[in-house]
């Protein structure tokens, strides 16, 4: 089946892959040849001439060809028409590849640039931790874990029924019922140390207001730094009216809060950001906490 892709109808998905990887060369690299194309994507050298010849045609401003280095070149009006316009994707994968985490074959960079990324203790997850907690989620089902908390010394053995997969912003999480505490819980997956059989849950996953019920995280500069500081963070943060706005499941709230360290005492240096409808939030989350109490009450898995 052939698809819409980049604003050309009948583009096929190959096609449209190897279009959009000669552009990101030219992004990153400034240059891309035959070559390139043929060895990243098991094509002959003649089908890589045709995909230059279309990306020219789609993007005229963008290649030329430099006959002394005899190969192409971005050209010096180019602009992307195909990648993203934000390079996040892009600086993420060079994050991770210089965290190990990532090979740098496994993406589309070539000469990567000098990169020094700030060490940060890794949290690993068992591959089969995953798998099962994946199925778990699929078939709705309960599985027998064993948990280590830093808040006892034993390990704990527990009963969940998982729905959903959550990120921090430093670890991974799997958001459950919890059968023993009765309620929806955050199970940090790299404390998970080992998995048991999965059994039917009788727990609806829509139940859990908090993870479903969404409130938006009023973010502003602190005032107590300079006007031009101030300004300076409401361009860097694409703010409106010097306001920026995080829709945030309320079950990551308090995540959200502590990742930008909104709620601790810092000098305005190290707390630029700070939280402008703090009771808005926290009403958000006593409601939800509240109507999932209720709804737990309702469907006789919380005693009256």
């Amino acid at each position: 089946m052939q698809e819409t892709d980049f604003g050309e109808p009948g583009l096929r998905w190959s096609v449209a892959q190897r279009l959009e990887f000669i552009e990101f060369r030219l992004v990153w690299e400034g240059r891309i040849n035959r070559a390139d194309v043929a060895k990243k994507f098991g094509v002959t050298v003649q089908q890589a001439t045709g995909d230059l010849q279309a990306y020219e045609r789609l993007a005229p401003n963008n290649l030329s060809y430099d006959r002394n280095a005899k190969t192409f070149v971005a050209g010096h009006h180019f602009e992307p028409v195909l990648i993203n316009p934000l390079a996040d994707r892009h600086l993420l994968q060079l994050a991770a590849i210089a965290n190990g985490l990532v090979a740098a074959e496994e993406t589309w960079f070539h000469a990567l640039p000098e990169v020094g990324v700030v060490p940060v203790p890794l949290r690993h997850v068992s591959t089969i931790t995953m798998r099962w907690v994946l199925e778990a989620i699929r078939t709705r089902g309960t599985i027998e874990i064993e948990y280590e908390s830093v808040k006892t010394p034993d390990t704990l053995r527990r009963s969940i029924a998982p729905h959903a997969l959550a990120h921090d912003g430093a670890r991974w999480h799997v958001r459950a019922w919890c059968k023993k505490n009765r309620n929806f819980r955050d199970f940090v997956l790299s404390r998970i140390i080992s998995t048991g059989s999965i059994s039917r849950s009788t727990v609806d996953p829509s139940l859990d207001h908090e993870w479903s019920t969404m409130v938006d995280i009023v973010l502003g500069p602190n005032p107590e730094l300079s006007e031009g500081a101030r300004r300076s963070l409401a361009k860097e943060f694409h703010m409106t009216r010097g306001r920026l706005r995080l829709p945030t499941r309320v079950a990551l709230a308090f995540y959200t809060r502590q990742h930008l360290n909104l709620d601790t005492d810092l000098p305005p240096s190290r707390k630029q950001l700070v939280l402008l409808n703090k009771d808005e939030v926290d009403a958000a989350v006593a409601a939800a906490e509240a109507a999932t109490v209720e709804a737990m009450r309702k469907n006789g898995h919380l005693a009256e």
